[in-house]
């Protein structure tokens, strides 16, 4: 009876800590900083959230994200896809639609340096993209989400010379399920968000979120993205030739408990994985409080 206990703990014991490591594993990955630098292509539709689907040659991890071609035929219904093939990182058409092992088609970057060993693109250090020109460190790729002002400013005050309703306090709207979009306090229609595809900030009364080139008020020029703190300001030169000055107000109130970390924008919280590791964990708990209780 000893034995079986603890055979079924060993067994349970092994697929909880699978499970953990799979989780931990497991995680988006966002390319950040390509620029658009007046070539006949933009690659600024590189500049998204890839979705981990699963994992695909090497046992590396599968990245995809969706709606991101507004600068090149990326194909596969808009698709673009991060993949790991030929000992690098690739970002590109669908690589699956290539048969040929000893090859990589319909690519729109690369990491600089082969990686062999790499287990996440988020080891590599320095990407080239065709347009953008020479190796850059400026492009980065994390995880498991895009930069965001939203933890420490919910809201911000800006202030320029340009168009008057794109001045005044704006505050944070998640209702979109994305990150970077402020709302005017003054006036509902009008938005300062950060359009990820061409990597400018615009003031908007015509909120397009889906939409390649979208209509705006005033616009920043794409540069290196800046991180933002409570009661620190950034300097944004517009298109209008014109400035504006945009300050952080305020941060949100700590929790008073321990919390895990942040999810991306419109990610349940309620984690189907993460569920079944807690449930393993329970009944593994009480199977050993069981066997205690026996012997």
């Amino acid at each position: 009876f000893t034995s079986t206990y603890r055979s079924c703990g060993m067994a349970f014991s092994t697929l909880f800590f699978s499970l953990l490591l799979t989780v931990a594993i497991a995680s988006d990955v966002c390319l950040w900083n390509v620029l658009d630098q007046g070539t006949q292509n933009s690659y600024t539709f590189i500049n998204a959230l890839y979705e981990q689907r699963g994992t695909w040659l090497a046992d590396k991890p599968f990245y995809v994200a969706n709606g991101t071609s507004c600068g090149a035929d990326s194909g596969s219904n808009g698709a673009v896809f991060l993949y790991f093939k030929l000992n690098n990182w690739w970002i590109g058409s669908d690589p699956r639609d290539n048969s040929d092992a000893g090859s990589v088609t319909g690519a729109f970057g690369q990491c600089a340096e082969e990686a062999p060993t790499s287990t996440s693109a988020t080891d590599c250090t320095g990407w080239l993209i065709p347009g953008v020109g020479n190796v850059t460190d400026d492009i980065i790729a994390v995880t498991p989400k895009c930069p965001s002002w939203n933890a420490l400013c919910p809201k911000v005050r800006v202030d320029t010379d340009g168009t008057g309703s794109c001045a005044g306090e704006f505050i944070a709207d998640e209702s979109f399920g994305v990150d970077n979009v402020y709302q005017s306090v003054t006036t509902d229609s009008v938005y300062w968000w950060f359009n990820e595809v061409t990597f400018e900030w615009q003031c908007t009364d015509n909120l397009q979120l889906s939409a390649c080139r979208p209509s705006y008020l005033e616009a920043s020029y794409a540069t290196v993205w800046q991180d933002l703190d409570v009661d620190n300001s950034i300097s944004l030169d517009l298109q209008s030739a014109t400035q504006a000055s945009v300050t952080c107000l305020a941060t949100n109130a700590p929790s008073p408990s321990p919390t895990r970390s942040p999810l991306p924008a419109g990610e349940d919280s309620d984690d189907g994985t993460n569920a079944l590791v807690v449930e393993y964990a329970l009944f593994w708990c009480a199977l050993c409080a069981l066997h205690m209780a026996l012997y």
